[in-house]
């Protein structure tokens, strides 16, 4: 775990650092639109999901004996899944990519008027006049709120329930759910610091800015992410069978 920490710490301190010694206008240019930072958080979605879809089919059983336990972990396919559907809506489904014109219904519904989901209207941060909505509504009814709520229970709270409250240790174990691990789940709540306070130290701030920041956070998120998906992949556990001497058990089951 040591070496997993290091490295994130490593990273997130790149980044940081070159946030506070780029001018404005550069780091505009690397959070942009198909910028560095929103190709990078696509690259790290789609290995994310590699590594959860890799996990998913490791944790298969030869045995294929599910009075034990199940199978194969589904929620590693979950995982797989939701990853690989953020990776095609960052890059809005290679929309730029292979230059395919927005159909004219969902240019009249989509904030940016590109080929995805989460910028409809109904489901985006900002309405079609650019003002952000009311926080309550941001974080329960738009996917880029519930995706923080997300990384918050998912990424912090499960696993401190799991070291510290034994009832959801032991049931948690029960339906095999992958636990993130708490030393890299506290980097969730790094990101949004190092946003938040990118935001309040620099000399002004724009629309533009404030987007680019936007951009690099997630991008930091997607790394995360992609962190936790390569370390489930070298520590999942195979389910076992009741002919198999001596029952284990694994955090990450």
């Amino acid at each position: 775990m040591k070496r997993y920490v290091i490295f994130i710490l490593l990273y997130l301190c790149v980044i940081f650092i070159t946030i506070g010694i780029l001018d404005s206008p550069t780091i505009n240019k690397l959070g942009k639109e198909d910028g560095l930072f929103e190709y990078l958080t696509a690259i790290y979605l789609l290995v994310a999901s590699a590594f959860f879809f890799l996990s998913y089919k490791k944790s298969k059983s030869k045995y294929q004996n599910i009075q034990i336990r199940p199978a194969t972990n589904y929620f590693y396919l979950i995982l797989a899944i939701m990853f690989f559907f953020g990776f095609g809506e960052e890059i809005s489904w290679g929309q730029r990519i292979l230059n395919v014109k927005t159909p004219e219904f969902l240019t009249e519904i989509n904030v940016q008027k590109e080929i995805n989901i989460h910028n409809i209207e109904l489901l985006n941060l900002t309405a079609k006049n650019g003002k952000l909505k009311p926080i309550w509504i941001r974080y329960l009814t738009t996917i880029g709120g519930l995706f923080s709520l997300f990384c918050l229970f998912y990424c912090i709270l499960v696993p401190l329930a799991f070291r510290y409250l034994y009832f959801c240790k032991k049931w948690l174990h029960k339906i095999h759910f992958p636990i993130v691990p708490i030393e890299i789940g506290f980097f969730f709540l790094a990101s949004w610091i190092m946003y938040y306070f990118a935001i309040y130290m620099l000399p002004f701030k724009d629309d533009e800015l404030l987007f680019s920041l936007g951009e690099i956070k997630e991008c930091n998120i997607a790394f995360l992410f992609m962190v936790i998906a390569f370390y489930f992949l070298k520590h999942v556990s195979i389910p076992i069978t009741k002919k198999e001497s001596g029952f284990r058990l694994s955090p990450l089951s």
